[in-house]
């Protein structure tokens, strides 16, 4: 029987949400670049986990791609307000 890893990470998915959704509202410039500075902390993060995941049968790449833009779209990060020009650029 195969593990369901999609279920068990449902719980997680919804506190990161609840967790960078208020980080956003407090403080928007230094959520943004944090998240830069995660994301680009290892530039092959992406391509590693990807490939991992694809292997195992977890994610596809269009999987992420869905995820990004959910997340990207349930935060609002292109309607975000009060950020400096380090915030924007982040």
């Amino acid at each position: 029987m195969r593990h369901n890893c999609t279920a068990d990470e449902k719980p997680h998915e919804i506190a990161y949400e609840r967790i960078v959704e208020k980080h956003l509202e407090m403080d928007p410039t230094e959520t943004m670049t944090a998240i830069k500075v995660h994301l680009r902390r290892n530039p092959h993060l992406f391509s590693h986990l990807s490939a991992v995941a694809q292997c195992i049968g977890v994610y596809t790449v269009n999987d992420y791609i869905d995820i990004l833009e959910f997340l990207i779209g349930w935060w609002r990060l292109k309607k975000l307000e009060g950020l400096t020009s380090e915030g924007k650029r982040a």
